[in-house]
């Protein structure tokens, strides 16, 4: 779990000393949300969940992952409020 969160961190990380220049995949980024969530790290699981759907604010409201990830963050809101 740490060696996939450490990946995809570096994939939706910009590095401005890293020469190589590479378009973010914004489903990479929901992937690694997840696995901050199953990590049980809430706080930043949430805090990205709001990143990605800022990102994705004008996307088509039928892309899975734009649904999924609203429902996710309310969820883990509730946890900690209970």
């Amino acid at each position: 779990m740490d060696g996939n969160i450490a990946e995809y961190e570096r994939l939706t990380t910009f590095d401005p000393e890293n020469d190589e220049r590479y378009l973010m995949y914004p489903k990479d980024k929901y992937r690694l949300d997840l696995f901050y969530e199953q990590k049980g790290w809430a706080g930043k699981a949430i805090e990205h969940y709001q990143e990605l759907l800022d990102l994705w604010k004008e996307a088509d409201i039928s892309l899975i992952e734009v649904e999924s990830a609203k429902r996710r963050t309310a969820m883990i809101k509730r946890k900690d409020s209970v």
